[in-house]
């Protein structure tokens, strides 16, 4: 009895983390696109709009969606559409919870290897 208590916490300690790291709804700097993203449900996937410019509050580009129908891909990551305001284009990209308030993003063109990889911070509120 004490080896199969012994192992239940054992696994309960493992999964922990993995259940204690939120998704990336919310709000989330982002310095590639100058702005901030609100990440927020969009039907059954999750998508970004940009809220802010940073630098330049009278860009035209708020209410922009950059992350389109991102779908949960397992483990912490979502798979998408990221568009790049700077290069008008639009890329497939993944994206991973790396803790809490850091969100990694690989936007890429055919494979994830030809790709680039950005870390987003979760902005204050």
């Amino acid at each position: 009895m004490r080896i199969a208590s012994a192992v239940c916490a054992a696994a309960l300690l493992v999964a922990m983390p993995a259940a204690a790291l939120e998704g990336p709804e919310g709000r989330w700097i982002a310095p590639d696109e100058d702005a901030v993203v609100e990440i927020a449900p969009c039907g059954d996937a999750l998508c970004g709009t940009v809220v802010e410019i940073l630098s330049n509050p009278e860009d035209a580009g708020t209410g922009t969606q950059i992350l389109i129908d991102f779908e949960a891909a397992g483990a912490g990551t979502w798979s998408g559409t990221a568009y790049s305001r700077a290069k008008d284009k639009s890329y497939d990209c993944n994206i991973e919870m790396l803790d809490a308030n850091r969100l990694k993003l690989r936007p890429y063109v055919g494979i994830p290897i030809f790709g680039e990889t950005f870390v987003w911070e979760r902005a204050p509120e």
